[in-house]
């Protein structure tokens, strides 16, 4: 075990999960403590995430996997569809579909992914990594501080909590979507859609077949997520935020109506089975991941549009990257605030974070555009990268192994490898 300890700004699912990447390869660890204003329990399918196979395999290595009291539902495939800006009814055009066709798995390629992603409920989740979270707390391996840290001095290598209280620290990992002091001068890009995403627990009168729905339009993009039950889905409507908190006070009823209106039957008579939650969106890629004592993890780093469903996926690949780097470079000799292992961390998952957020931002913007030539060629695009598709499956089992891993090759965590192996 390191004497080494590393501090966590932050107590979320994602700042959790990192905690337990970090003890799992030997280093010890610090955390926030909960904050006062912790969003309260959601009925479990009220909101969902979509974990792609190689999140699934690091959560099974960090034991969280098997602490789900709800089962997932596994993605097959997912089509995407466009809507003509003039229809408001009836059938999409520019049908894409990402299944891949079966491939015999040779040693110059990797075998095509059979399913997509698992859907879980965020609740359930949130309450396997809380179990597993305090299994670590209960070793010593982990600890959780009296107060929030409040500032970070890496000329003396210290941190100084909410108390005064100043602590020893060579690395401070920051995990914090709100503003923090010591990234004040970090520049980012940052951008606010103007529009909610509404997320709920659907029954549909036609089953779903493992089959993910998207649907692009120019009010916004709607999505429909298979659950574990067949005629199950989760919603994530993306609409603007006026529409959005309308609907959501306006009760399941008319959300139900205005569903079947805006999928055209496409997927059944569609029914609202829980309440109705918002969340508005945005935009954010920090120009650094890294500074002298400091890396910048999940929300801080990066936040994304849900289109894609790779928010926390993208948070699972930080913490996964991390800890193999620091293991690593401890095998070496090197201090976790080593800068050139810094830099390396940056380099990969900066270059993830950034292609996943230019796609899904453009697709946002090019979709939502009330130029219906820019939208015309969007949907003209998605057939032709379908029809490439059918024609070139490498091309579909690229995209599926950037949603699986990201850019780089994936951590050790990520291939199902403890730091023992």
């Amino acid at each position: 075990m390191s004497d080494t300890p590393i501090f966590i700004s932050g107590h979320g699912n994602a700042a959790k999960i990192t905690a337990l990447s970090l003890c799992a390869a030997g280093f010890t660890v610090r955390l926030d403590p909960p904050s006062p204003s912790a969003t309260p329990d959601m009925p479990d399918w009220q909101n969902v995430l979509a974990l792609s196979p190689a999140a699934r395999r690091m959560l099974e290595v960090l034991g969280v996997w098997a602490a789900l009291d709800q089962p997932s539902a596994p993605v097959t495939n997912m089509e995407v569809y466009a809507k003509r800006p003039q229809k408001q009814r009836g059938l999409f055009s520019g049908k894409l579909s990402f299944a891949t066709p079966p491939e015999e798995p040779t040693e110059d390629d990797d075998a095509a992914i059979e399913v997509m992603a698992h859907i879980v409920s965020l609740a359930s989740l949130s309450r396997a990594i809380e179990m597993c979270f305090d299994a670590v707390v209960q070793t010593g391996a982990c600890q959780i501080l009296p107060h929030a840290i409040a500032s970070h001095h890496p000329d003396d290598k210290t941190v100084r909590l909410e108390d005064g209280a100043a602590h020893a620290c060579r690395l401070l990992l920051d995990h914090v979507r709100a503003e923090k002091s010591w990234r004040r001068d970090i520049p980012r890009q940052q951008h606010y859609y103007g529009v909610s995403a509404l997320t709920a627990e659907l029954t549909s009168s036609t089953g779903h077949g493992g089959i993910a729905q998207q649907i692009f339009s120019r009010d916004g993009t709607l999505a429909l997520l298979p659950l574990p039950r067949a005629d199950g889905y989760a919603l994530v409507w993306s609409l603007p935020q006026a529409r959005a908190e309308a609907l959501k006070d306006a009760g399941p009823e008319i959300v139900a109506y205005e569903l079947n209106k805006a999928t055209g039957g496409q997927f059944g008579d569609i029914r609202v089975d829980s309440a109705i939650a918002s969340q508005p969106l945005s935009m954010r890629l920090t120009q650094d991941f890294v500074a002298p004592g400091l890396v910048l993890l999940g929300d801080s780093a990066h936040i994304t549009h849900p289109l894609a469903g790779q928010g926390f996926n993208l948070s699972l690949r930080d913490a996964a990257e991390l800890a193999d780097t620091l293991f690593e470079g401890r095998s070496l000799g090197l201090g976790p605030d080593d800068f050139s292992l810094l830099e390396d961390y940056q380099t990969k998952r900066r270059s993830d974070a950034s292609l996943t957020i230019a796609t899904t931002h453009s697709l946002h913007s090019l979709f939502a555009t009330r130029h219906t030539s820019l939208s015309a060629m969007a949907r003209l695009g998605m057939g032709l990268t379908d029809t490439l598709g059918e024609r070139l499956p490498s091309l579909k089992r690229f995209f599926a192994a950037q949603a699986d891993h990201g850019a780089s090759p994936p951590p050790r965590l990520m291939r199902s490898q403890s730091f023992t192996d």
